[in-house]
């Protein structure tokens, strides 16, 4: 079994939405079940958010943790989402240094400016070292020529291709990411 076989229900999530509804949270990639919501499921999404003039909350911290032929796209990057949308990003997950706690929002100043309020009063700590580290990597790792993400991708495969056959090998029926 594969998370992708794993499908958007329009008519649950259309009547999940009500006149109290203010946004959509999506998360994709997903962590555990490595679901990735394809382009169609997105456009669902969007077009419900656009109709009912909801926000949209992408969690996508693991954008960077896509395997085989599955492609990550930014639901704001869709007709009419940039405006309603805000996406949430990790160096955490991205460079697996979980404990430096440094993320980014992305959207439009609206949104943004909102969020940098309410988060002055969060953070108890940041290390500012870190949050350079996290700004060299991302330009390190986006550089033309750059092959991190995909040795990344390649290491994560590896490893996810060892666990499902420790699982299948015990007996334990496993979802593949």
């Amino acid at each position: 079994r594969s998370s992708a076989l794993w499908r958007l229900n329009r008519a649950e999530l259309e009547a999940a939405v009500s006149p109290r509804t203010k946004a959509i949270v999506v998360n994709t990639p997903q962590n555990v079940p490595g679901k990735v919501w394809s382009r169609d499921e997105l456009a669902v999404i969007a077009e419900l958010a656009r109709a009912h003039d909801l926000l949209v909350i992408a969690d996508q911290v693991y954008e960077r943790h896509v395997f085989d032929s599955e492609e990550h796209v930014h639901i704001a990057t869709l007709p009419g989402m940039w405006e309603r949308c805000v996406s949430i990003g990790s160096a955490g997950k991205t460079f697996s240094v979980t404990g430096w706690k440094v993320g980014w929002a992305l959207g439009p100043a609206a949104l943004v400016s909102a969020m940098q309020q309410s988060h002055m009063c969060i953070p108890f700590s940041v290390a500012t070292p870190l949050q350079e580290a996290t700004a060299e990597s991302l330009e390190a790792a986006t550089a033309p020529g750059s092959t991190y993400f995909n040795s990344m991708r390649a290491l994560f495969e590896r490893k996810r291709g060892l666990v499902v056959d420790l699982l299948r090998e015990a007996g334990l029926p496993s979802v593949v990411p």
